[in-house]
């Protein structure tokens, strides 16, 4: 098993970061960006961590057109192979590293030889209270057998470890420039703008969801031969 850290820098405060890293609809942009649909599987639910705190629970599935796959390549593996199980607990409200967000990934396809996840949180920046630092720890095994072995499984643990790392650098950069200001209070360039009882209202009726990393996770990569470019 490989496991890393990445730590980026944002340009939002770690409070409306956490709000906006948990939006789902940023989560499905993404993914139509990158020609995939993604749906939540069940409802939110509710769990207790070791502590006994409020932790919320969010299963969805990122799934792949059928011309994703090269033809080359379906002799190995099929574009509903490469669908993608993603569960993810997280405090409501908390967002430091003892409260970190818990993000397990799974191929449905290979789940006796692939597991992948992360933990994330965020740290403040004290110069500014309106920066902060996403982190993630990150983990990657995938199991060798007859058809692979031992050493092309390391292999594609480290592909599939930088790339996995590349999409966890470049996902506060794409938070900053799809976020929607007013759904979370945040002013516009150039204007002023105050939250309403209606933004408050929203954030009730719309939960923080699941904090899905709409990346192809390098071994979806290593799969099919294909890096999308943002």
């Amino acid at each position: 098993m490989r496991e890393g850290t990445v730590r980026t820098p944002c340009a939002l405060s770690p409070e409306d970061l956490w709000k906006a890293r948990s939006d789902i609809h940023l989560d499905i942009k993404l993914a139509k960006k990158e020609r995939r649909s993604l749906r939540q599987i069940g409802v939110d639910q509710a769990e207790q961590d070791a502590h006994g705190n409020d932790i919320l629970v969010r299963t969805t599935l990122l799934e792949l057109p059928e011309d994703f796959v090269p033809t080359f390549f379906q002799k190995w593996v099929t574009y509903d192979q490469l669908s993608t199980r993603v569960t993810t607990r997280w405090h409501d409200e908390a967002y430091d590293r003892d409260h970190g967000c818990s993000v397990e990934i799974a191929f449905p396809a290979f789940a006796d030889r692939v597991e992948m996840g992360y933990t994330q949180w965020i740290e403040p920046v004290d110069v500014s209270p309106d920066r902060c630092t996403l982190c993630s720890r990150t983990r990657i095994s995938i199991k060798s057998d007859d058809t692979m072995p031992k050493w092309v499984c390391s292999a594609i643990e480290k592909v599939a470890e930088l790339s996995m790392h590349d999409s966890l650098r470049q996902y506060p950069a794409f938070v900053v420039g799809n976020i929607v200001p007013c759904s979370i209070g945040v002013a516009r360039p150039g204007k002023s703008r105050i939250p309403t009882n209606d933004d408050e209202q929203a954030s009730v009726q719309k939960r923080p969801c699941f904090f899905c990393q709409c990346e192809l996770l390098g071994f979806v990569r290593v799969a099919c031969g294909r890096r999308v470019e943002n």
